[in-house]
């Protein structure tokens, strides 16, 4: 493995753009976890711990995608499989969102278009030889 991180002024571009984007789904994480969590309390007949629990859920997502970003950072190999999981699932969650029943367009596409993004640069050859496993030589 590299032994020093190289800072993110060296990143290719497609790193820069899937770490902005990754922040952007972070932050957003822990905004729903808090809104989530405030409204737990707030609500008439809401039922409490199903609620925490779901705002707990938004918590840990926003700390995988840290602990995603810092391994993309770090040049870890692991960080591109979480990166994939994730966008993957997330277009799960846009696609959930465009249903007949009570179809919420605008969150489709805020769920879908940055996970697009985001897979199409997982897969550019700058971000593979950013996250290349150096093979020691002995």
């Amino acid at each position: 493995m590299n032994e020093a991180p190289v800072g993110v002024a060296q990143a290719p571009v497609t790193i820069k753009i899937m770490l902005l984007i990754l922040s952007i789904e972070a932050l957003g994480a822990i905004a729903v976890g808090v809104w989530v969590g405030i409204e737990a309390f707030d609500e008439v007949g809401s039922h409490l711990v199903g609620t925490l629990f779901l705002a707990l859920v938004c918590f840990g997502l926003a700390a995988f995608l840290i602990l995603t970003i810092k391994g993309m950072l770090q040049h870890r190999a692991w960080s591109r499989s979480a990166t994939l999981a994730w966008q993957v699932l997330q277009i799960g969650l846009a696609l959930g969102s465009w249903n007949d029943d009570n179809r919420v367009v605008w969150l489709a596409f805020a769920l879908f278009v940055p996970a697009v993004i985001v897979l199409f640069c997982l897969f550019r050859k700058s971000v593979t030889a950013w996250l290349a496993r150096e093979i020691p030589t002995d």
